[in-house]
């Protein structure tokens, strides 16, 4: 109520305001003791130091020293307490640990020495002693079983805030505490007594103890900020303000929605993220006040990470507040992995000392980002492509399809259900058209076919097929039977020609008179065989070919005569023409022969063989020049030149030095040369301008000082004492004769000039004339000389090889030139530009100009090539010319040995056809004179007598030629012709049209027609079934079906499984069709679809680099100028200091700006908030992480300085401690806000781990994911009772079996009591006191009870429950239960001395729960549930029980389930060696792409599955290559493990940056298949693997012995390298000329060292990369960015091996940073790594000079030319 309201009427917001004094008082228990207002003097956690004094003790802190603390009677040197020694060393150890667990849980310092007291009065006239100043200290051991010695904390001294508080409402204000080096205890509670009351006074006190100021700070922000606190929205809604309910309420993007709303790629996301986590930061972008509702490893920390990316690439500020220091490291952490480390500014734990804040900011302003690879427009677009096919298909497959009301994926399975059925043919149903009446109308079909399936089996066998009359037909059989006995005996007369030419049929009786009358009509002369011949073809072609021959020989005479002139006699005679030689195919072509004569053919193939042979001695003198000088090979005309090129370099008068040519040595000569004459020029000039005064003897005189002293000292008087006179006659010891001492002085500055010209050469000369060699002569060195020698050197570089430079650089070098080789090169390249000169185009008769071009041993053959060819045209045409009586040419030989082999082949053709024409003419023929019209006559009538019976052509058979004579008229035929036709007729018109042929086919044959008549007769009841069938039939060609009863019947299918088969042929019509018709469903094939979620996933995980990229740039661009602005000019000085730093405060309050700038991110406690923000710091976005243990009043006092708020925590964990409700059970009562729920679980690896609390605390709503491995020693949950020992014994005992068999693996030992947690550790201390062997593994471990361990986790949790279930009651007894059972992410032990009966009767809701965990853990976990698989998951698994798997369906125990589990046969784990997924209902579980097909598979992996997706449409469309790949998916994982097999990484590999210009892409080397007839074992197998060792070295060395194995496996086609082919790999690295440390190969020739960077499709793994390389890269990195941030440094490197996200690559690379900081390679600057000074990188390589591997991939060396 408002005090000017007379009717008291409510005030709105005094609700508020007593909500905010409500939280506020609630801060610190009103009655509990307060130890900072008032001090006991003893207590089990305060430690009293009698000796020395505060001032004594603080003196000693402030040196750096570790303190003793001693009991009483201690000797002097240590800080005494009046504590005997037994009871002082417990007391400090457990005080150590207690802070040690208060800063690993809270961030916060709690153990605080109070030095000096004050004893006060309140206005009541209540009594205090209180503390006066608090320093934080912090106790440390050097080792196990040490007493901790006292040392001083990182933070800030401080005036105790309670008393400052409580005095000031007294009107006494105390004043301020510096930092610890600036400290004055004496004068401080001086200066304290002064400002005091009457009976007020201080005494020196030191104590140890524990204090909480934090709290104070949070109640001092909400008093002095009061006002606009209660002003803020986000404060009223919270305290249930009027007006408030609903305030902040919206409607969050939907799983469904977050692609189309917020896709990934327009929201940079920077760590993955599921649609859940993705909402929670669309709606932190969007401005949204919310809270989170986060159990249990559902990546709340990854949420809130990904919240800060985004926020900052939007250009909002965020701070990040939590009360647990758990929270806030895992949010840094991982902000740091992706890159983001530098924009946050952490302000929690030993991070808020002044040095700390001042050096990190300085740090921030100075080092520039570095440069990252933005995600191409295309691929941006390809995934968004990817993305959305991705999301059509779930979708597609899953949705219910009217008016079946099944969805594809049911359908689908249901069809593999059938798959034992034969396929029928699939009709043309719509999918609109099957429902499930047509399915029961297509059964009932099925069910009536049953009695009338023989028309369907029987098909065209089934007598009464097509019957049209339904009238019984017995009695027009009986008549047609008839009709056929009186045909068949008419018939039988003519016997003999019946039988002789088939005439069997009825048809044929008309035939026997007209065979008859032609056999009287033979002409004689006919020869008998020509009628039983297959053909006459032979003898009318031997008639035809006989006049063609003689016609041939005739005109082939007649052309010998046009051609040669002389008659066929001349030529008749035997000579050896039969064609002139063929010309060898070269290229180019060889010389033509046509135009050449004799003599001219003979001429040049003497000087082709001339030629040849000088051209091959010119090629051996040069090969021993390049052996020499270890060049390659000359191979063409051309490569004489480089040769001739390499011997004149060495001619050259100037030599260069041999050092000249190492990497970067000419540029230092260069610079050496350039820096040398620069002095001597100097020096002379200097000279010069002296030398007419001074004498040489300046340069050994102190000149500077005799002119310093004359121009300033000898002045006035002072020149009439004596050091003027002296000073006079030394300048008169070193002036020319005729030179006044007067006229010197003044010219001293000359002299001075002179001498400081030669010392400077003199340094130089110390400096670089070692690199000039022997060329440097002082004053005299030649230094043209030096530029034409390194001039030679560059042209070395230049054109040699890398391979022939050694070879080279010692001619080169050499005194005295080799001459002789000069000389033999120098003629070689002579004959070779010659022989060049002489070539010349077609038609000359010479070699060809490409030639000159080519190899030169090419050339030589081609020479050689055409020498015979032309000796032997040579003498053919001698030959003939002599014949003939005249010279030819080859052209006109040509053609006269063409037409005189014309003749000769006619008159051979003649002879060898006469003997044919005997045999096949017979007497006929008469050579020439045979009478071919008589032979045509015959000929013409056989043929007209073998057409007699079939029309054509046909040879006649013996008997049948006999049965000519034989025939004789029948007239009683034609009556029983025709009573026959008309009988047969009405038995056609009873049957349908279709089947009238056919059956008109059995009746023109007698025994056909008889045994038809007779089987219709029979079948009394087939007319009659075979109606019924079309009825039947007609139904299912209504759905078109009618074909699937044809293929049914074909494939004898039972009849009873018909039902079976229609349904089958059904469900793929409908599956057809919506194939065809849903494009959302294509590509249907599983390999297509398995390559586009593998490019969504490899595009989806390159964007999680490219948004950390996106974000680095931005905050880049907004970053303030290092010069710029007095905040910048603030933070460089502190940064400059060694001490006196401004309080962090005070700091941060001059520079806000530029420190909002900088670090757009807090990350800080609720009570850092309230003391070291300034008043005008203020955010966009404030969140709150495990919001269940901060308080109302904590949250407020951070809520105001943001615009929004986000609260994340899980209301099933602890509240904060006292009464009061935390801020997160304030927000959901409050109604003001949308609550968004993460729900899917990832840290359990087992879902043991997780399945009690996901029932018992969050009612089933987690998704879980299974593991493929059992419970067992290192995974689930296992209960070892404390029988026969002690709980905390038995404690100890399990963390020395964890340490000593899995110490990888981080351990936490958690209790319900904070008391059992004392217990416990001093059990475990007292066990491991012996082990000192164990040290090295506790890492991290820590004994803690479960209000401490909220917000941790480990990887085992030991779980110790005390010895009764009251350890979990009273109000928080569940809670802490639920904190305790997930933290761990392997496994769980509970170790407990509560029995079972002692479970019986729990008292309260902790109890009960906690006696349900035991007996949970005892069972090993949560029974196992049973689903029923889908029809799909029951036919894969169906098919690998065919093959003899053994299988596990639904395997999980949440809603998330892996379909199916493949064991090993073998194995008895009871371990899934294959997971098989589907994508069914379970795939569609969550509608997003990034999830469904990236991140849960990727959790999958890293649980241990292998998994293979069966895609249900290539199921359905391709079930027989979806078998064929998941028998390859089983049996790969099933197979002996490869040795070399490489492990899942962490997560997938991350898009490598932009590679900077020192760095190459990595080449992966190619190497020759193994022959196929080759064995390992054998010696040139050992042979070929060694050069395959040495190939893969010389590529891609240094390189690991793994990845040189899997080369080789890959290229020799190896299925997995067994132990023995590892062996014979080591054996051939060690035999090869290759070097090896045991891990990394390298080349024999180990080139200069290089980074190489992800390439060519490898991307190496942290530990394949070679030490030497890593640290390279980064004093690279460190020399780009000039400054730069370790963590900056760490992402960067990360980034640029393709390591970003993964933690074997960070730690990798942090170790290889240490080592080069240890080295002094980098020098840790106090605001960050610089590089070692110039003159320690010497030996880092020049980018300069690196191999650059061209388009072509071969190596090509770069040189720098002066």
């Amino acid at each position: 109520m408002r005090p000017d309201d007379p009717e008291r009427h409510p005030d709105p917001g005094e609700d508020a305001r007593a909500a905010l004094a409500a939280w506020r008082d609630g801060l610190v228990d009103p009655g509990g003791p307060d130890r900072l207002v008032n001090l006991p003097r003893g207590g089990a956690d305060l430690v009293e130091i009698v000796s020395p004094n505060p001032a004594g003790v603080v003196e000693a802190l402030r040196h750096g020293r570790d303190c003793t603390l001693s009991g009483a009677g201690a000797e002097k040197g240590s800080l005494r307490t009046d504590l005997p020694d037994g009871v002082l060393r417990p007391l400090l150890r457990r005080l150590r640990r207690q802070t040690r667990l208060e800063r690993a849980d809270r961030g916060v310092d709690v153990l605080y020495l109070a030095a000096g007291l004050l004893h006060w009065q309140d206005g009541d006239g209540a009594g205090y002693a209180s503390p006066l100043l608090l320093i934080p200290v912090d106790l440390v051991v050097l080792g196990p079983g040490e007493v901790p010695r006292l040392r001083a904390g990182s933070g800030d001294p401080m005036v105790n805030p309670a008393l400052a508080a409580r005095l000031a409402r007294l009107g006494v204000t105390l004043p301020e505490s510096g930092d610890l080096a600036g400290l004055d205890i004496a004068a401080l509670t001086a200066e304290v007594a002064g400002a005091g009351r009457p009976g007020w006074h201080t005494a020196d006190l030191a104590v140890l103890a524990r204090f909480d100021p934090a709290v104070e700070a949070i109640r001092r922000d909400l008093t002095e900020n009061e006002d606009r606190i209660l002003a803020h929205p986000v404060v009223r809604a919270l305290a249930t303000a009027a007006g408030t309910e609903g305030a902040f309420t919206f409607a969050p993007i939907t799983a469904d929605e977050i692609d189309v709303l917020a896709p990934p790629d327009d929201v940079p996301l920077v760590l993955d993220a599921d649609a859940g986590q993705r909402a929670c930061v669309a709606a932190a972008c969007e401005g949204h006040s919310f809270v989170v509702d986060g159990p249990p490893g559902t990546g709340k920390s990854q949420t809130i990470a990904n919240m800060v990316g985004a926020l900052a690439h939007a250009g909002k500020r965020v701070l990040v507040v939590s009360e647990k220091a758990a929270a806030l490291n895992s949010v840094q952490h991982r902000l740091a992995d992706t890159g983001l480390g530098n924009y946050l500014l952490d302000l929690h734990g030993d991070r808020v000392s002044r040095r700390h804040v001042a050096a990190t900011l300085a740090a921030a302003l100075e080092a520039d980002p570095l440069p990252g690879t933005p995600m191409g427009d295309e691929a941006r677009q390809e995934l968004r492509d990817r993305r959305e096919r991705l999301n059509a298909y779930a979708e597609a497959v899953n949705e219910i399809r009217h008016p079946l009301g099944r969805s594809l994926y049911e359908v689908a399975g249901r069809f593999a259900r059938l798959a034992g059925l034969p396929e029928a043919p699939a009709p043309a149903l719509p999918a609109a058209a099957l429902t499930d009446e047509v399915l029961d109308r297509i059964r009932d079909a099925a069910d009536r076919l049953t009695g009338a399936w023989r028309p369907a089996t029987e098909r065209s066998g089934y007598r009464w097929r097509e019957v049209a009359e339904r009238e019984p037909l017995d009695e027009t059989l009986l008549e047609a039977q008839l009709a056929l006995e009186d045909l068949a005996g008419a018939v039988a007369v003519n016997g003999p020609i019946a039988a002789a030419f088939h005439l069997r049929a009825p048809d044929d009786a008309a035939t026997l008179g007209e065979i008859a009358e032609h056999a009287a009509q033979r002409p004689p002369g006919v020869a008998d065989q020509w009628l039983t011949a297959n053909t006459l073809r032979p003898v009318r072609t031997a008639a035809e070919e006989l006049a063609q021959r003689i016609d041939v020989s005739r005109r082939a005479a007649e052309a010998v005569r046009n051609r040669a002139g002389v008659g066929w006699e001349t030529l008749a005679a035997p000579m050896n023409l039969d064609a002139l030689p063929e010309p060898p195919r070269l290229n180019p072509p060889a010389v033509r022969l046509e135009p050449l004569t004799a003599e001219e053919a003979k001429a040049l193939a003497g000087r082709f063989a001339a030629d040849a042979d000088e051209l091959e001695h010119q090629q051996k003198n040069l090969e021993r020049a390049t052996v020499r000088l270890g060049l390659p090979d000359v191979v063409t005309f051309s490569d004489v030149e480089l040769v001739h090129l390499v011997a004149e370099l060495g001619g050259r008068p100037d030599k260069p030095e041999k050092t000249w040519f190492a990497p970067g040595a000419q540029s230092a000569v260069h610079n050496a040369a350039s820096t040398l004459r620069l002095h001597i020029d100097a020096v002379a000039a200097a000279r010069a301008a002296a030398h007419e005064i001074f004498t040489g003897a300046v340069l050994t005189e102190p000149v500077e000082d005799l002119a310093e002293r004359f121009a300033t000292l000898h002045r006035g008087a002072r020149k009439l004492l004596a050091p003027y006179r002296r000073d006079r006659e030394t300048v008169a010891g070193f002036i020319q004769p005729g030179v006044t001492v007067d006229d010197a002085i003044a010219e001293l500055g000359l002299a001075v000039a002179w001498r400081r010209a030669h010392e400077g050469l003199i340094a130089a000369e110390r400096q670089h004339a070692g690199l000039l060699g022997r060329f440097w002569s002082r004053a005299d060195t030649d230094f043209p000389a030096i530029g034409r020698a390194l001039q030679t050197a560059g042209e070395v570089l230049r054109v040699t090889p890398p391979e022939a430079l050694p070879a080279v650089i010692d001619y080169v070098c050499a005194v005295h030139p080799a001459d002789d080789l000069v000389r033999a090169v120098t003629e070689a390249r002579d004959v070779f530009r010659y022989w060049r000169g002489t070539l010349r185009p077609e038609p000359d008769p010479a070699g060809r100009p490409e030639l000159g071009h080519g190899p030169v041993h090419e050339a030589i053959a081609w020479l050689r090539a055409q020498v015979a060819p032309l000796r032997d045209t040579a003498a053919i045409l001698r030959q003939l010319g002599d014949a003939i009586g005249r010279d030819l040419n080859g052209a006109e030989a040509a053609g006269i040995i063409e037409v005189r082999q014309g003749v000769i082949d006619a008159e051979d053709a003649f002879a060898a056809a006469s003997r044919s024409f005997e045999t096949t003419l017979g007497p006929v023929f008469q050579g020439r004179h045979t009478d071919l019209r008589a032979l045509e006559d015959a000929i013409e009538w056989t043929a007209h007598a073998r057409t007699l019976r079939t029309g054509a052509d046909t040879a006649l058979t013996g008997e049948q030629a006999e049965a000519l004579t034989a025939g004789r008229p029948t007239p009683d035929l034609t009556p029983a012709i025709t009573a026959w036709q008309e009988a047969r007729q009405r038995i056609l018109d009873a049957f349908g049209p279709a089947r009238q042929v056919r059956l008109g086919t059995t009746l023109d044959r007698y025994e056909t027609a008889h045994d038809l008549l007779r089987d219709l007769l029979d079948d009394d009841t087939g007319q009659q079934e075979w109606f019924q069938y079309l009825e039947a039939r007609a139904v299912l060609a209504e759905y078109g079906m009618d074909t699937a009863i044809d293929f049914c019947a074909d494939h004898s299918v039972d009849v009873k499984r018909l039902g079976d088969v229609l349904e089958r042929s059904a469900y793929r019509a409908w599956t057809d069709h919506v194939l065809a018709e849903d494009e959302r469903l294509q590509p249907a094939a599983g390999v297509n679809r398995d390559e586009l979620a593998a490019g969504f996933r490899r595009l989806d995980s390159e964007l999680l680099t490219d948004a950390a990229e996106a974000v680095i740039e931005v905050l880049g661009r907004r970053r303030p100028e290092v010069t710029g602005g007095d905040g910048a000019a603030l933070i460089r000085a502190e940064g400059l200091k060694n001490d006196g730093h401004l309080p962090v405060r005070d700091l941060l309050a001059g520079a806000w700006d530029t420190v909002a700038a900088l670090k757009p991110c807090l990350v800080m406690p609720p009570a850092a908030v309230s003391r070291l923000l300034p008043a005008e710091a203020s955010f966009d976005v404030v969140v709150i992480d495990e919001a269940s243990r901060m308080t109302p009043a904590a949250a407020a006092a951070c809520a105001y300085r943001g615009a929004s708020l986000v609260i994340v925590g899980d209301d099933a964990q602890l509240p904060p401690a006292g009464d009061q409700p935390s801020v997160l059970v304030v927000a959901n009562d409050c109604g003001a806000f949308t609550r968004l729920a993460l729900t899917w679980h990832y840290r359990s690896r087992h879902e043991s781990l997780i399945a009690f609390a996901n029932q018992a605390f969050y009612q089933g709503r987690l998704n879980t994911f299974p593991s493929p491995h059992p419970s067992g020693e290192d995974l689930g949950v296992q209960l070892h009772p404390a029988v026969d020992t002690s709980e905390a014994r038995l404690v100890a005992e399990r963390v020395l079996h964890h340490l000593t068999t899995r110490p990888s693996l981080s351990l936490g030992v958690v209790t319900l009591t904070a008391g059992h947690a004392d217990e416990i550790a001093d059990a475990v201390e007292a066990e491991l006191a012996g082990r000192p062997d164990l040290e090295g593994f506790l890492g991290d471990f820590v004994v803690e009870g479960a209000e401490t361990a909220q917000g941790d986790e480990r990887d085992v949790i030991i779980l110790s429950t005390g010895a009764s279930l009251d350890a979990a009651g009273g109000p928080t007894g569940a809670r802490r239960l639920a904190v305790a059972v997930t933290r761990a992410r392997h496994r769980v032990e509970v170790v407990s001395a509560i029995g079972a009966g002692d479970r019986e009767e729990p008292a309260d809701e902790g109890e009960r729960r906690l006696a349900a965990y035991l007996d949970y853990a005892e069972r090993g976990g949560p029974a196992p549930t049973e689903q029923e698989p889908s029809p799909i998951e029951e036919s894969i698994r169906e098919t690998l029980e065919n093959w003899g798997y053994p299988v596990h369906t639904r395997s999980g125990a949440g809603r998330y389930r892996v379909e199916i589990g493949v064991r090993h046969p073998d194995d008895t784990r009871e371990s899934y060696a294959l997971g098989v997924r589907c994508d069914g209902p379970g795939y569609q579980l969550s509608p997003v792409a990034r999830d469904r097909d990236r991140l849960h598979e990727q959790v999958l992996h890293s649980l241990g599955w292998h998994l293979h997706r069966i895609w249900s449409v290539a199921w359905y469309h391709d079930r027989e290559n979806e078998e064929a790949r998941l028998r390859t998916a089983v049996e790969s994982a099933l197979a002996i493990p490869d040795v070399f097999a490489e492990t899942e990484d962490e997560t997938l590999t991350a898009r490598p940056a932009q590679r900077p210009e020192w760095a190459l892409p990595y080449e992966r080397a190619v190497i020759e298949p193994l022959p196929a007839t080759t064995r390992l074992a054998d010696a040139v197998a050992r042979q070929l693997l060694i050069e395959a060792v040495e190939r893969i070295a010389e590529v891609e060395g240094p390189v690991h012995l793994a990845t040189l194995s899997r080369r080789i496996r890959d290229g020799w086609g190896m299925a997995r390298l067994t132990q023995q082919v590892k062996a014979a790999i080591e054996t051939a690295v060690r035999d090869s000329r290759a070097g090896f440390d045991g891990t990394f190969v390298t080349a024999p020739d180990a080139p200069i060292p290089a980074v190489r960077v992800p390439a060519d499709g490898v991307t190496r793994r942290p530990e394949q990369v070679a030490d030497a390389e890593i640290q390279l890269a980064l004093e690279y990195l460190v020399l780009d960015a000039g400054l730069v941030e370790g963590e900056d440094l760490l992402a960067a490197a990360g980034r640029l091996f393709g390591w970003s996200g993964n933690r074997a690559g960070a730690a990798r690379l942090a170790a290889m940073l240490d080592d080069l900081v240890e080295a002094d390679r980098l020098i840790a600057h106090r605001n960050g790594l610089i590089a070692a000074p110039a003159n320690d990188l010497l030996d880092l390589p020049d980018p300069a000079m690196l191999p650059r591997r061209e388009e072509a991939g071969r190596p090509v060396w770069t040189g720098v030319n002066l």
